[in-house]
């Protein structure tokens, strides 16, 4: 089901009018929503995904938002970031522990174009399921004040 959701995510971005309505539509390859700005191709996704076997939830998350599905679409080539380029941290919250990741990513497109995008993500475990948010940005459109709006995105994300 397609909705909308209302705001003004960025209204004040030098880099282009950002609408104040962002499509948001289900995930149709696992549970969860995307929402995507498509004049920017600035996105978040929330995932459910079943908790990794080997409790490695930094190395979930980034292969969810790089290869969502873990397939290719179409001829891109999707590349994971390199270990040194990826930070992570790890908080409790009101009893419930959060992992925050920050990483680079990079696409070629069949065109030979690359797509390079700044992410921001968090993700919890709960009763074998692993629920992730990520927020990114191309690398483009990127400055101090997309960053401070992906990083209020991504500690904005509580479990109940």
């Amino acid at each position: 089901m397609d909705s909308e959701v209302r705001g003004s995510v960025g209204a004040h971005s030098k880099h282009t009018q950002r609408p104040t309505r962002l499509p948001r539509r289900a995930n149709t390859q696992r549970l969860g929503d995307y929402i995507s700005d498509f004049q920017t191709a600035d996105k978040a996704t929330v995932e459910v995904l079943t908790a990794p076997s080997d409790g490695d939830v930094v190395r979930a998350v980034i292969e969810s938002a790089i290869s969502p599905g873990h397939s290719p679409q179409g001829d891109d080539k999707l590349l994971l970031p390199a270990l040194t380029s990826i930070k992570s941290s790890q908080v409790v919250l009101d009893g419930q522990q959060y992992v925050y990741v920050q990483f680079p990513s990079t696409t070629v497109t069949s065109s030979g174009y690359d797509v390079r995008r700044r992410n921001f993500g968090v993700a919890a475990v709960r009763g074998g399921k692993l629920y992730a948010l990520v927020a990114s940005s191309r690398k483009d459109y990127y400055d101090a004040e997309k960053e401070a709006l992906l990083a209020h995105i991504v500690q904005s994300f509580r479990l109940r």
